[in-house]
């Protein structure tokens, strides 16, 4: 599994590299505009970068990985430990960390899929508690102060 993520490009970068950044980390077009405002000191109004956009060829429609490898990766997560978040979190990892284009709905029909019982559990927003194996009450220290 390779959690890559996507490269900052950089303070000295162009508007159309940081526009398509933060355009891969699924952000708004507004809260883009409020990047490129506050912490690149750039002004640039909706309709700019809605042109800029169209320009650059960015676009969330029809645009979508196959769903083989999305369905590849929710897996090796759910193995790796990931296996009681929910279908948005998964999906939010998906595009951010593997750099998938993959919408919500297809997150949560492979979520669904791989693991029915996590999702029935989750909708019933059933508790799942923490299974601990310590040697001793010694041992086990919380910082909220709930030792066990």
């Amino acid at each position: 599994m390779t959690f890559t993520g996507i490269p900052y490009p950089g303070d000295d970068a162009s508007v159309p590299e940081l526009v398509q950044y933060y355009h891969q980390l699924c952000y708004t077009s507004l809260q883009i505009c409020g990047f490129l405002l506050f912490v690149h000191g750039t002004f640039m109004s909706c309709s700019m970068l809605k042109r800029l956009k169209r320009r650059l060829n960015i676009r969330r429609r029809n645009n979508q990985s196959p769903l083989t490898y999305s369905c590849k990766d929710i897996l090796a997560l759910h193995r790796n430990g990931l296996s009681n978040v929910g279908y948005r979190y998964m999906w939010r990892t998906l595009n951010i960390g593997f750099g998938l284009c993959v919408t919500q709905s297809r997150a949560r029909l492979c979520l669904r899929t791989i693991d029915q019982q996590g999702v029935l559990n989750r909708s019933r927003r059933v508790l799942r508690r923490r299974v601990y194996y310590n040697r001793g009450p010694n041992y086990l220290i919380h910082v909220d102060g709930y030792d066990k």
